[in-house]
């Protein structure tokens, strides 16, 4: 069990990632302890320059953060809910898309999953290493390859390994339909 990351910030280590002492989710101040650079600084550059946030728009941070609950049907007619791994920090639709931030801690993976509707999912590295696992192979994000689109219809898959990882994303045309339509689980034994 690690004590102190090279930050000088202080957690534990479990086989779900990080905990921070005396409370469940971390704060933007641990974010930026942890990785080091100004999260919601290059979050909101990120947004920018993708065209979805004005020049000079504060992004909101959320304070406390969130984790999604989603609740899913099964083939056989069994609702389960899946609790995700993920722990927002911007959770918000502009016009016809949905901009998020989560931090992820080590060793988290998402359901596979994939979007319609028109829905691409425009994933952009902020801090960390993170994997899109796809069909065709394994995308690295981080500092060599910040960004990557998954296309409408294509099965993915988000994970980290033994670092966490802040990635913000736009979902381009979510803004269109209901949340509950946004994400396609091709098995939802596994977490979110």
């Amino acid at each position: 069990m690690r004590e102190q990351d090279s930050y000088g910030n202080r957690f534990a280590e479990s086989s779900g990632g990080l905990f921070f002492p005396g409370r469940e989710l971390p704060t933007e101040q641990d974010l930026n302890r942890i990785f080091g650079v100004d999260c919601r600084v290059l979050t909101e550059r990120g947004f920018i320059e993708m065209g979805v946030l004005k020049k000079g728009q504060r992004l909101p941070f959320l304070n406390p953060p969130k984790r999604h609950i989603y609740q899913h049907k099964l083939a056989d007619g069994t609702k389960i809910e899946v609790v995700s791994q993920a722990i927002y920090f911007v959770d918000m639709v502009v016009g016809d898309h949905a901009l998020m931030a989560s931090f992820v801690p080590e060793n988290s993976e998402a359901t596979e999953h994939y979007h319609i509707y028109g829905i691409r999912e425009h994933y952009t590295s902020i801090a960390g290493r993170a994997h899109l696992r796809l069909e065709e192979g394994v995308i690295d994000l981080g500092d060599n390859n910040r960004r990557y689109t998954v296309e409408e219809r294509t099965i993915h898959r988000f994970s980290t390994n033994s670092s966490p990882a802040f990635t913000s994303l736009v979902m381009e045309n979510a803004g269109r339909v209901s949340r509950d339509k946004w994400h396609i689980l091709t098995d939802s034994r596994k977490v979110l």
